[in-house]
């Protein structure tokens, strides 16, 4: 019984593929010892976090670096006084990422939509352009053939009148 109890196995820890923070495997710290490290790590976290949000409440706007770098813990989505200072600084830096994101989109868009009202303004003058060019020549050609039966009906005529006084 003796011996089972302080067999230990399998003392290499590999880091996890997805979490870098995180080591898959056996602890090295006993269970006991590491309850205490836990307790105490939260403890110095509650208290640097008090001291983060008094100096983060005179900033106005937060580094983007510094935002990316923190990550939202259960702690500030689980606890009953409501999400933590830091989890609003988050969620409002990735806010205002999209929002630059969706003003930089917005800002291409109207210049697409400005070039694009110019090359169909200058297309509605090419248009009018082209249909007073066919209406010129719509006429010119009418002209033509209006110049046309003309000369072939004085032709027409005057070979009658030839006729008629070679007839004589």
């Amino acid at each position: 019984e003796n011996l089972k109890n302080n067999r230990r196995t399998f003392k290499v820890l590999q880091k996890n593929a997805k979490d870098k923070e995180n080591l898959v495997g056996r602890s090295i710290v006993p269970i006991g010892k590491e309850i205490l490290g836990k307790q105490k790590a939260e403890l110095e976290e509650e208290k640097s976090g008090q001291k983060k949000r008094k100096q983060t409440s005179q900033h106005v706007q937060t580094d983007s670096e510094e935002s990316c770098d923190q990550q939202i813990t259960e702690a500030d989505l689980t606890s009953t006084a409501g999400p933590s200072q830091k989890y609003w600084e988050i969620l409002a830096e990735k806010r205002r990422v999209a929002l630059e994101d969706a003003l930089k989109e917005n800002e291409a868009l109207h210049e697409e939509v400005k070039s694009l009202k110019a090359e169909l303004d200058q297309a509605h003058a090419m248009l009018d352009e082209t249909n007073k060019m066919v209406e010129t020549l719509s006429e010119m050609i009418q002209g033509n053939e209006e110049a046309e039966e003309d000369a072939d009906q004085e032709e027409a005529a005057n070979a009658n009148e030839e006729e008629e006084a070679a007839g004589e």
